[in-house]
């Protein structure tokens, strides 16, 4: 097997993870509990703004909450992932 044909495989592997991830995140947070929960996430965790402005003078605190914010942002873009039904 050739570089190539490794690359094209691990390429196709990741595909066929992410969407796997994406179809899991959709199925939970789709739920009614799912919606509560990931609203309360929001609130929780600030995800709209950025904590620098709350905790300025604070680097540990602020990258605590950016961890937090972060995290949220991340269960927000799997659940953008696009995933054909067919596929």
């Amino acid at each position: 097997m050739d570089r190539r044909e490794d690359t094209t495989q691990k390429n196709a592997k990741n595909v066929e993870l992410m969407k796997m991830r994406a179809i899991g995140f959709q199925h939970v947070f789709g739920s009614a509990h799912g919606i509560k929960v990931l609203a309360d996430l929001e609130i929780a965790t600030g995800a709209n703004k950025s904590s620098a402005r709350m905790c300025e003078f604070d680097t540990n605190r602020t990258m605590f909450h950016e961890g937090q914010r972060s995290i949220y942002l991340y269960i927000k873009e799997i659940l953008n992932t696009k995933v054909e039904e067919n596929e």
